[in-house]
């Protein structure tokens, strides 16, 4: 059987967004792979029919799509050298092209001055667009093409100086945000007509539509001069149905539904097809657990605003399940027939649920693993789900004799493992005050009575959670000859919001866990060197292998990456930093109280206990958590003669090992393997 390797990435396809026509005969999707050679991702549509599946694109670059009938589709792409140059001289273009499931090339269907984020057909020409724009410009995408890119080139001239009045002032992947917004816009193809409907000071956070396509609601912000941490609900009526007889319908203004600064919207839609008054939402009020509160699910009075909260039970909405082979972009929800289909994590794996008018939410389905995306499909549902610690496939779920099961219908990555040998985790749990999920990795070629190194892998989050899911890393350390251990210490998501809850208690039941789960393995697996234990982890993950460093020295090597190291510098610099700093440390920022929690809760304030050889890995482009966070660990590392080396990945983010560029992520796992192989010993030549 053949290793899998750091290059093993390239010889997977990743499915993205999925969505069926309004039949439901014809389901399309984006399949996405990476590219080593020429250092990018690249994604085309698919259709499936219910028994094949054929590849309908080839251009490697459609990103977002939409069906406008049963026979056509809509979807973003540059497929000329005119339109990259055109991307590159204006301040924003996207070009639209539709493509005939009755055959014959995808041809242009029209060009919009925007950068379009999502689109949805509406019907009678008119499309529904999320899309960028600047509160400096909030009107650039009707002016001239001329006009337009004199004022990109007098932008371009004064970028020598970035002029900052809002907070945050840039997000991580976007650069410097100063002025940028997401806005909703009304396009009308026939006339040319576009149109913003959401007011310009409003950040858009998300939308959706009502079943006939008529209403829409969305959730919004505004953001200067500091972001508010509340969406608040909009309504707006679209055209629709009217328009068949030729008639138009003014527009008007989006309706606020619901405004106060006490609830959190993140999702809306109508208990049922006809009643438009009658509303679901999901919502947060934070009162009790902060800003990572699990919404719960209100049934809302739309005319009123009146909210009922519609069951008392929590849930973790859409997969919170860690993995390094998810390419995004797609749907975790929708609504069939006045029936809202979700998903959310429990415990260690992912869950279907649906919800009917007067009714408690409803399990239909536990997967083995994550699900990813649902679509709805005739009788049953089309889920893209990582099952059994697989890489993700097409998967449908249909109601037999005994309930809810699902069926894999793809073999895109499966097939792989005819080849390649797949090491399965094996559970193993530990803890005291509360049981802790965990695992293990056994290393390839395992002889019972031998010896071997071992890594300790930490979620981000800290709100997420390991389960049932691929890791191209862990195969990679495994397949090498390492142990890979990994749970849920307390801080992950899945188990509710008091399991989750560690505000101003980072560094203490979280490390605490880690340690007991180590101790575990330790105890019921003695094949593991106790003089070769290295420890890693990514973001919360960082953070905690900052803090493991300078808590204890049963570590031989540790590699940390974008990670947290001071809360005090935090709070200034990351782009979530002014409130995440304060809830997640449950303190005041400007007083000596707060002030001294910040810093007894930063690792950096134990790195005079540090004794292991720390590798850090850093992001140029990391506004999570900036770049100076890996700068001054590093700095007192060596300061202080620690073994210590560290990479900077100039136009990477905090996504590098998740969507970074190909080679970056290969360079990346390379020195984490290569900095664990130098100080715990080779676990097995190349």
């Amino acid at each position: 059987m053949k290793t899998i390797d750091y290059d093993f990435l390239d010889k997977l396809s990743m499915p993205g967004k999925i969505a069926a026509n309004p039949a439901e005969t014809q389901l399309a999707f984006v399949l996405s792979r990476l590219d080593f050679e020429d250092n990018q991702y690249k994604s085309n549509l698919w259709l499936y029919d219910g028994s094949n599946f054929r590849q309908i694109t080839f251009d490697d670059q459609v990103r977002d799509f939409c069906w406008e009938d049963d026979d056509h589709l809509l979807f973003t792409s540059s497929r000329t050298a005119k339109e990259k140059d055109q991307a590159k001289e204006d301040l924003a273009f996207t070009s639209c092209y539709r493509l005939s499931l009755g055959g014959g090339e995808a041809g242009p269907a029209f060009q919009l001055a925007l950068a379009v984020q999502a689109i949805e057909s509406l019907g009678y020409g008119y499309y529904l667009l999320q899309a960028g724009f600047n509160r400096d410009l909030p009107n650039a995408y009707i002016l001239p093409e001329d006009k337009r890119k004199e004022q990109k080139k007098a932008k371009t001239k004064e970028a020598f100086a970035q002029h900052l009045t809002e907070i945050p002032f840039y997000f991580n992947g976007s650069d410097y945000t100063e002025g940028e917004r997401t806005g909703l816009f009304l396009f009308h193809a026939p006339s040319g007509q576009l149109e913003r409907i959401s007011k310009e000071e409003l950040d858009v956070d998300f939308y959706t539509l009502s079943e006939d396509k008529a209403r829409l609601y969305f959730g919004a912000r505004t953001r200067a001069p500091k972001a508010e941490l509340f969406n608040h609900l909009y309504k707006f009526e679209l055209p629709h149905a009217d328009l068949e007889a030729g008639e138009t319908i003014p527009l008007a203004a989006p309706v606020q539904i619901y405004g106060d600064d006490d609830l959190d919207f993140s999702f809306a839609w109508e208990a049922s097809a006809a009643d438009e008054n009658s509303v679901y939402v999901l919502a947060c009020d934070m009162q009790v657990y902060g800003i990572n509160q699990s919404p719960r699910i209100y049934q809302m009075q739309a005319t009123s605003g009146q909210l009922e909260p519609v069951s008392d039970k929590s849930y973790e909405f859409y997969s919170c399940l860690n993995t390094d082979i998810d390419f995004g972009g797609k749907p975790g929800s929708f609504v069939k027939d006045g029936v809202f289909y979700f998903v959310a994590t429990d415990q260690d794996h992912d869950a279907l649920y649906t919800i009917q008018a007067g009714e408690e939410p409803s399990k239909i389905w536990d997967a083995d693993g994550a699900i990813l995306a649902i679509a709805p499909w005739g009788p049953g549902i089309l889920c893209t789900a990582m099952q059994d610690y697989l890489p993700a496939e097409l998967c449908l779920i249909s109601q037999g004799p005994s309930g809810f099961a699902s069926k894999r219908l793809s073999e895109w990555n499966c097939k792989l493992f005819k080849e390649y040998e797949l090491l399965r985790p094996v559970p193993l749990s530990a803890g005291e005050a509360e049981d802790i999920d965990g695992w293990v990795i056994y290393p390839r070629d395992f002889v019972k009575g031998g010896s071997y190194p071992a890594i300790l892998d930490i979620h981000g989050g800290p709100r997420t959670a390991y389960g049932a899911v691929f890791f191209h890393e862990m195969q990679v350390w495994a397949q090498r000859g390492y142990f890979v251990l990994f749970c849920n210490p307390r801080g992950s998501g899945g188990r509710g919001d008091a399991f989750a809850d560690i505000r101003g208690k980072y560094g203490s039941v979280d490390y605490e866990d880690l340690m007991h789960f180590q101790d575990a393995c330790l105890t019921a697996i003695p094949e593991i060197d106790r003089q070769r234990l290295g420890v890693t982890g990514g973001s919360y993950g960082g953070f905690m292998t900052n803090w493991i460093i300078g808590h204890t020295d049963r570590f031989a090597a540790a590699a940390t990456q974008r990670s947290i190291t001071n809360w005090i510098s935090f709070y200034g610099t990351s782009d979530i930093g002014y409130f995440f700093a304060t809830d997640q440390n449950d303190t005041l920022t400007f007083d000596q109280a707060g002030f001294l929690k910040l810093w007894d809760f930063s690792p950096l304030r134990y790195i005079n206990s540090c004794k292991t050889p720390t590798l850090i890995i850093h992001s140029a482009k990391d506004y999570r958590c900036p770049l100076e966070q890996g700068y001054q660990l590093f700095t007192a590392l060596k300061d202080r003669d620690i073994p210590s080396e560290m990479y900077i990945f100039h136009e990477e983010t905090h996504e590098l090992s998740r969507s970074g560029k190909p080679q970056a992520r290969k360079l990346r796992l390379k020195a984490i393997t290569e900095w664990m192989d130098q100080y715990l010993g080779k676990a097995q030549e190349d």
